[in-house]
This record gives C-alpha cells, sequence and structure tokens, in this order.
C-alpha cells in the first residue's frame, strides 16, 4: 500500500554474510528504524538509523523526533554492548569550537546551521562522537549531500553539505580506524 507519509522510511542494507547475524529489525517511526545484531553468544550490537527533520520543519516535529530517538537509544543501550547512531541528521556541525569539541574530531565541513545544536546537545547528553570529523579527507570524502543555489537566473554553484553522520560512544573513539562518506552508493 502506498504510504501517507511524505518520508516513506528507511531501512538498512546488509552485506549478505551478515544477514544470518541478524537478531532483530524495529521499524520505530519513518524517521528512525533499529537493526540489532548478535555478534557472538554474549554480545548485541544496535544501529539505529535515523532521518532528522530539515530546518524549516515544525520546531515541535524536531523536538519530538530527538525525544524519540533518545528513547529508542535508551532501550538499546540497554540490551546492546554497542550502538552506533548513523543517518541524515540534517545538520551541519561545522568546524569544531571550544562548545562542541567534545563531540567531534578536527575535520568537518565549515559551514553550520541551526539544526547542530539540537544534535551537539544530543551527542553531549549521552557522551557520543561523530566519528565521520575524525580523518582528514577530501571535500567530497566528507560531503553527504550535494545541491545547487541559484545565485542569478544564469548562474548557479554547486552546494556540498555534511550531513550525514556516524554516531558512535565516546569511548570507542581510539577503536577508529577509518570513517568517512562514499558517494554514489545507492
Amino acid at each position: 500500500l502506498p504510504s501517507q507519509c511524505q518520508h516513506y522510511g528507511l531501512g538498512f542494507i546488509i552485506q549478505r554474510s551478515w544477514a544470518t547475524r541478524i537478531h532483530s529489525f524495529q521499524s520505530v517511526s519513518d524517521r528512525i528504524a533499529v537493526l540489532e545484531l548478535q555478534l557472538s553468544n554474549k554480545t548485541k550490537a544496535s544501529a539505529i538509523n535515523v532521518y532528522t527533520p530539515h530546518m524549516g520543519h515544525d520546531e515541535i516535529e524536531t523536538m519530538d523526533f530527538y525525544c524519540e530517538l533518545s528513547a529508542t537509544y535508551i532501550k538499546a543501550h540497554r540490551t546492546s554492548t554497542m550502538v552506533l547512531i548513523c543517518g541524515n541528521f540534517n545538520a551541519k556541525i561545522g568546524q569544531r569550537e571550544i562548545s562542541i569539541h567534545h563531540i567531534m574530531g578536527e575535520h568537518s565541513r565549515d559551514h553550520w546551521n541551526s539544526n547542530r545544536h539540537k544534535l551537539a546537545l544530543f551527542c553531549s547528553k549521552y557522551k557520543l562522537f561523530l566519528s565521520n570529523t575524525t580523518f582528514p579527507h577530501k571535500a567530497r570524502h566528507m560531503t553527504t549531500w550535494k545541491g545547487q543555489h541559484k545565485r542569478t537566473n544564469r548562474t548557479t554553484f554547486p552546494i556540498y553539505n555534511q550531513i550525514d553522520y556516524l554516531v558512535i560512544p565516546h569511548r570507542h573513539k581510539t577503536s577508529l580506524r577509518k570513517a568517512r562518506s562514499y558517494a554514489g552508493t545507492l
């Protein structure tokens, strides 16, 4: 049946060899989904996939999203050894500065938007870290959204934004070996 929702939900793509490790999948809402993997007899990992409302949406919708994400994170944290959050946060985190240095590495795109504050607050509350701001990469490997902006009727210029993140517990940041974007995945 066609969805009545304007967002249509989200999901995961799993490598075939990992399919036998899937313990559970839950579609929390059209903006949050959880995949739980059984890594060993005693170890489970949860991946939470998100699609955050973008700027311009009703502020209440965004606040409701972060409340629902908080509840989902807490629930996943109770049953899993490791919880990752990945997806489109529609937040341009900008350059590292004193107020948010604890949630990010030194490598991100220059610009920021108001959704930055909501993401930073969420990460601070749960001691989370934006892993794909850790390593230096070319702009195309940091960019997760590309668009165009019309300057005049004849002139357009490209826009490159970093709005998708892989969020991990801060205590695991020393385990990182690589984190970057891959264009054209689908």
